[in-house]
């Protein structure tokens, strides 16, 4: 139930956002809406999986981007609160990139230890990354005052049960494997 419930309020965030866009177009609403419709595409994206029962090879890599993605989704959400430094940025922008690739190169030899070290890089890119976005943006709400502080606050509390989602998933996918 609980699952459900933020799996709607995501894609409601999402039709939200995207019409605030359309409304008052500007640069913090347009990184507000690719978090949320980066987010509500992988909802959407599992629910079409669901229903054609199997998970076809372009559906995999669009749910991987779209996964990916969101550190550096995040971290533009930071820009907003406070500096960050340019080469964050590019190895957010660039580690998914790069992952994606590893991805094909892992399905390809399809060995235990490949995917293994490519589960490892993952977790270890994931929770660095939303680790610092979830330290950025407790900084800011350290330093900030009124609405600012509030919002930075909650987004670092979200940042911070995401980071720690991807660290126990992550956990558990390598003791599976």
């Amino acid at each position: 139930l609980f699952a459900s419930l933020a799996r709607a309020v995501t894609v409601i965030g999402a039709v939200v956002t995207v019409i605030a866009l359309l409304r008052h177009p500007d640069r913090e609403r347009f990184d507000m809406h690719l978090m949320f419709a980066g987010l509500a595409g992988l909802i959407i994206l599992r629910q079409v999986i669901l229903t054609i029962g199997r998970t076809p090879p372009a559906l995999s890599v669009l749910g991987a981007i779209l996964f990916l993605s969101h550190p550096y989704l995040l971290l533009r959400m930071v820009l907003h609160f406070r500096p960050v430094r340019k080469s964050i940025l590019w190895t957010a922008w660039i580690c998914p990139l790069v992952m994606v690739a590893i991805m094909f190169v892992a399905n390809l030899a399809a060995a235990r230890t490949v995917m293994f070290a490519y589960f490892l890089a993952l977790v270890v890119f994931l929770v660095l990354q939303m680790g610092y976005v979830t330290y950025a943006f407790l900084g800011s709400a350290r330093v900030s005052r009124g609405a600012k502080r509030w919002r930075s606050a909650l987004a670092g509390a979200g940042t911070l049960s995401f980071t720690l989602a991807f660290f126990v998933a992550g956990i558990a996918m390598l003791l599976k494997i």
